[in-house]
């Protein structure tokens, strides 16, 4: 009697495992499905705003199929937590900067002669190099190598502004495009390499001199184009004053952004190919920074062949 008493709250124990386990496959798949439901919905909420804003925009003349896209509303509207009002501000101040600032016509001639371009590369070594494992333009800023003192005194911050805006322009017009080809796929936000190798946090501060202006357009007129940030070489200091500083960060920009030492490889090499990444720091190109070296190369070889054949055929 008692075995059977045994066996019998062995079996309900059995039974119960089983309906427990059954029950909390149920909950986890409602909870799937919840979470489904859920993504989906903020995402028709998410596209219906970028109808909205387009509409709004087309109304204005302030968009058109020829020069915008949905994929650049979206970005606008994620600057702003998707308001609509806030973004429709944002992109009229574009508007306003780009005719100010002459944006539209960055690309129709270098900033600066050849000569003084080489200089300032050597003295701000950065420039665009391959892309990411994900199909992003690479955007490498060798911070450490940066004679900084000699960039200020001879190049004004209108200047440096400027150059930054065309290598922006570049990467918006001619990069993505050429990276969205080579991948498969959209292709809209950039990952970007910080090599501070050997700078202080005096140094670091000085550095913000340089970069902050430059930072303040691409967030203001580029928005939502960081998709990943790497800091490398960075000394203890530097990570201890960054695990303190970014508080301030939002939780998805905190995401983005890596800090490591001098033993960086492993995690560079986990976000870009050896081979996309400059032998300077560890991969296996030796093309220099100043080529911005890229998928983007061979679309402009062929612009400029077209360009040459369409010239050639317009004299005869």
């Amino acid at each position: 009697m008692s075995a059977i008493t045994r066996d019998s709250a062995g079996g309900m124990s059995a039974r119960s495992g089983m309906l427990s386990a059954m029950s909390q496959r149920t909950t986890n798949a409602k909870s799937t499905t919840s979470h489904t439901h859920g993504l989906a919905n903020k995402a028709a909420t998410e596209q219906a705003k970028v109808e909205e804003l387009k509409q709004i925009l087309e109304e204005e003349k302030l968009y058109n199929d020829q020069h915008h896209d949905l994929f650049v509303l979206r970005r606008f509207l994620a600057a702003r937590n998707f308001d609509v009002d806030a973004a429709h501000k944002m992109w009229e101040d574009t508007c306003r900067w780009r005719r100010e600032f002459g944006a539209d016509a960055m690309l129709d001639k270098d900033v600066l002669e050849p000569e003084r371009k080489k200089r300032l590369l050597g003295l701000f070594p950065h420039g665009l190099h391959g892309v990411d494992k994900e199909g992003r333009p690479v955007l490498v800023y060798q911070l450490g190598e940066t004679k900084l003192s000699a960039v200020l005194s001879e190049f004004d911050e209108l200047t440096l502004q400027r150059v930054h805006v065309q290598l922006f322009e570049f990467i918006m017009r001619v990069a993505m495009p050429a990276a969205s080809l080579a991948a498969g796929h959209h292709i809209d936000k950039i990952c970007t390499i910080f090599d501070i190798k050997g700078l202080s946090m005096w140094d670091m501060t000085k550095i913000k001199a340089l970069l902050i202006p430059t930072m303040a357009i691409t967030r203001d007129n580029y928005p939502e184009t960081l998709g990943q940030v790497i800091i490398i070489n960075a000394p203890m200091i530097f990570d201890g004053a960054y695990q303190v500083g970014k508080r301030m960060l939002t939780v998805e920009t905190q995401r983005k952004i890596q800090v490591t030492g001098s033993r960086y490889k492993d995690l560079l090499f986990k976000h870009v190919e050896p081979s996309q990444v400059p032998a300077a720091l560890g991969g296996s190109s030796h093309a220099p920074l100043s080529d911005n070296w890229g998928p983007w190369q061979t679309l402009i070889q062929q612009t400029v062949a077209q360009t040459a054949g369409d010239g050639a055929a317009a004299t005869r």
